[in-house]
């Protein structure tokens, strides 16, 4: 299978969701990924062939010559990717899941634009495969930008959306409401057996979030790190303009930081996460570990809802630091009302993954027939 939209491992969630594709591509029989889209190639391993954006590594006239492509290529077709992604290929067509297609401001919708239009704009032209996009968070999108996304993803076979006002404001008919694919992964994970209830430690993943706001987000996120004793930063980006370690500099944590992995890999570690990247969270649970996540963007709200947890999940820039602090000591001491709102919630993410998998199933059969 041809894979689409991937990002980078230096994210340790978009790492995840690379993962939980192939996944998903072994439960329907799709076969191995033979080729890979990827704006970081560097960071992948055990692929047999990745293919890297020419923008990624252009200088700036090369960027602008790009630009001028992407453009044109929305009206007329242009190869940019030098051949590396046929026309008319008879191997499915997946876009791992995320939230990479969203354009709040300009800036945003270019980038956008650049990183993941021409991907989208081959996807949509394509007729002897199926195109699938998993479970994605698309928009806000404004202006053609808007006009543009709703044009091609309608020519797609079947878009999953994690989230309902994707569902909303896309409103197409090969559109269908599931949960993150991280989110599905925690369903199938959960046993409640292994669950536990009481903790030693809280940690927190943050990020920069570059928008209106971000000075009451710092001053909020400040307020945490001061009422909090003994309280953790854990790494979960590295790379491509999202290093976190810089932003904990920012708030005033300085030497060795360690990693979301390295840390809630090993049991003896686990704590309660306040986070602020959705997979940060998300990864902390399948750990075992309970997770409040404070939501910069429409995804979270949808995983949350899904889980059955709405009241842990906080805007990011109105979240209030006490309420949050009391979340999280609560938690630390005794989190088994957590686990069991979870727990009530399984069965209907478990059904919703079939109901996905059959989909994807029904999908590539019609194009085998």
């Amino acid at each position: 299978m041809i894979v689409l939209h991937s990002y980078s491992t230096k994210n340790s969630g978009d790492g995840l969701l690379v993962e939980l594709t192939k996944e998903v591509g072994v439960e329907t029989n799709l076969g191995p990924i033979s080729k890979l889209v990827a704006l970081d190639k560097k960071s992948f391993s055990g692929f047999d062939s990745i293919y890297e954006p020419m923008i990624v590594n252009s200088g700036l006239l090369g960027k602008i010559n790009y630009a001028f492509k992407s453009l044109l290529n929305v009206f007329i077709k242009i190869d940019l990717f030098e051949r590396y992604l046929p026309d008319n290929p008879k191997e499915i067509i997946l876009a791992v899941g995320g939230g990479y297609m969203r354009g709040r401001t300009l800036i945003e919708s270019l980038k956008t634009f650049l990183a993941h239009g021409p991907q989208l704009i081959w996807a949509s032209r394509q007729k002897t495969a199926p195109v699938i996009y998993l479970p994605q968070s698309i928009g806000p999108f404004k202006g053609p930008m808007r006009a543009l996304i709703h044009n091609k993803m309608k020519c797609l076979d079947v878009i999953f959306a994690r989230d309902d006002l994707t569902v909303k404001e896309l409103n197409l008919d090969n559109v269908i409401r599931v949960p993150d694919l991280a989110v599905q992964e925690l369903a199938m994970s959960y046993k409640a057996t292994n669950i536990e209830n009481k903790f030693d430690k809280i940690y927190l993943i943050a990020r920069a979030v570059s928008v209106h706001g971000e000075e009451d987000y710092i001053k909020k996120l400040l307020e945490l790190k001061n009422s909090i004793p003994g309280l953790e930063p854990l790494i979960q980006s590295e790379g491509r303009g999202n290093n976190d370690v810089s932003f904990y500099k920012k708030l005033g944590w300085h030497g060795s930081l360690r990693k979301v992995k390295d840390v809630l890999d090993n049991p003896e570690n686990r704590g309660v996460v306040i986070s602020v990247r959705l997979h940060g969270s998300l990864q902390s649970m399948i750990s075992g570990c309970p997770s409040i996540h404070l939501s910069y963007e429409r995804k979270g709200f949808g995983a949350f809802s899904d889980l059955g947890i709405t009241e842990y999940c906080h805007g990011f820039k109105r979240f209030d630091p006490n309420l949050v602090k009391k979340q999280a000591d609560d938690l630390k001491a005794d989190s088994s009302e957590y686990w069991k709102k979870i727990s009530l919630s399984v069965d209907s993410i478990l059904e919703k993954r079939e109901l996905m998998l059959s989909i994807i199933r029904r999908v590539k059969r019609g194009y085998e027939e």
